[in-house]
């Protein structure tokens, strides 16, 4: 039976796998997901950047991620969620995400290598308004994040009469 055994360098900046022969034993980097305590304001038909990062600050690009828009129960992590952006093995997968968010989120390569998993979601509407969940399953880690989607109030357009 193979032996797993997981050792990380001080900081926990990496984790290094040794295959053995016999038990399984983890020792775990105690890395945390943080995100903005103060809720996202976001203008309707704008972008809005749902900020994420891991502490220490690390390369996660190999690591799965999920952002979800959660109910009532978001430590639940069993609760059925609309996820709103699924990424692993390096790509997101499109099957697992809810059709209303499809083409509208995005993650940055280079944010990931240092550690941002933030969320960029484009053409915000008010139904896109909750609680987003960002979690790293491998790392047993999420933070929520509040967004309020803002609905833009324009004038009606005023009538000028020229005598």
């Amino acid at each position: 039976m193979p032996f797993h055994f997981l050792y990380s360098r001080p900081f926990c900046y990496k984790i290094y796998i040794f295959h053995c022969f016999s038990t399984t034993v983890s020792f775990l980097c105690k890395f945390r997901v943080i995100g903005s305590s103060d809720p996202v304001l976001a203008v309707e038909g704008e972008d809005a950047v749902l900020p994420c990062f891991v502490e220490p600050k690390d390369n996660v690009v190999e690591l799965p991620l999920e952002w979800a828009i959660v109910d009532s129960h978001p430590q639940d992590l069993s609760e059925k969620v609309d996820y709103v952006h699924v990424y692993r093995d390096g790509q997101e997968l499109l099957d697992m995400k809810a059709p209303s968010y499809h083409g509208r989120t995005t993650l940055s390569l280079e944010g990931l290598r240092r550690g941002d998993i933030s969320l960029r979601i484009s053409n915000v509407t008010q139904i896109d308004s909750g609680r987003y969940r960002c979690h790293l399953p491998t790392m047993k880690s999420f933070t929520l994040v509040h967004l309020l989607g803002e609905l833009r109030l324009m004038a009606p357009p005023s009538i000028i009469h020229i005598n």
